[in-house]
C-alpha cells in the first residue's frame, strides 16, 4: 500500500478520530488540493452485520448506518461527486427481513450520496429566510446526548422581535 500512496483507515480509526474525523483525512489524502472528481465506492460490508446482513462478509463491529449515511453526506458535501457504487449488496443470502434491512440501508447511503438530507431536506439554518426585525438562534447540542436529532444537528428557529 505505501508503494502506491494508498492510505486506508479502520475501525480504531474511527473509534478514535470519530467518523468526522476519519472523512475528513481520507478526503484530505485522496485530494488535498480539492480539484479532482471523486469516485465513491461504498463496500455495504463495511456496516455492521445488523445494519446490512444480506451482504458476502458480514462483520459485527462495522460501521452503524448513520457512520455511512455521514460518509455520503460528507462527499457529496464537496461537490465533486463524479460516481458512485454501491458494493455487495446480495439478497440471495439471508432471510426475507435481512434482505429489505440491507436493501433499506442501500437506499439511504445512496440517498445520502446524491444529497438528500436525513432532515428531510430542510434548509441549515444559515439558508432560512429572515424578515426584518427578526432573530435567528441555533440551538448546537452534542450527537449522542439522547436530546434528539434536533439538537444533535443543530435546529435553528427564527423569531420576530416584539
Amino acid at each position: 500500500m505505501e508503494k502506491f500512496n494508498i492510505c486506508a483507515f479502520g475501525m480504531q480509526d474511527v473509534e478514535s478520530l470519530g467518523i468526522t474525523g476519519t472523512v475528513e483525512l481520507a478526503l484530505r489524502h485522496v485530494d488535498p488540493y480539492k480539484r479532482r472528481a471523486i469516485h465513491l465506492s461504498f463496500d455495504i460490508d463495511a456496516l455492521d452485520a445488523l445494519e446490512a446482513p444480506s451482504t458476502g462478509t458480514p462483520v459485527r463491529g462495522g460501521l452503524t448506518l448513520r457512520e455511512g449515511i455521514h460518509i455520503m453526506e460528507k462527499v457529496h458535501e464537496t461537490g465533486r461527486l463524479a460516481a458512485v457504487d454501491l458494493v455487495e449488496v446480495n439478497p440471495g443470502l439471508g432471510s426475507e427481513r435481512d434482505v429489505r434491512t440491507t436493501v433499506q440501508a442501500a437506499l439511504q447511503l445512496l440517498m445520502a450520496a446524491f444529497g438528500h438530507s436525513r432532515l428531510g431536506n430542510m434548509p441549515r439554518a444559515q439558508e432560512l429566510p429572515l424578515t426584518k426585525g427578526a432573530t435567528l438562534t441555533t440551538a448546537k447540542g452534542a450527537a449522542g446526548t439522547g436530546t434528539g436529532a434536533a439538537t444533535a444537528t443543530g435546529a435553528a428557529t427564527a423569531s420576530k422581535d416584539g
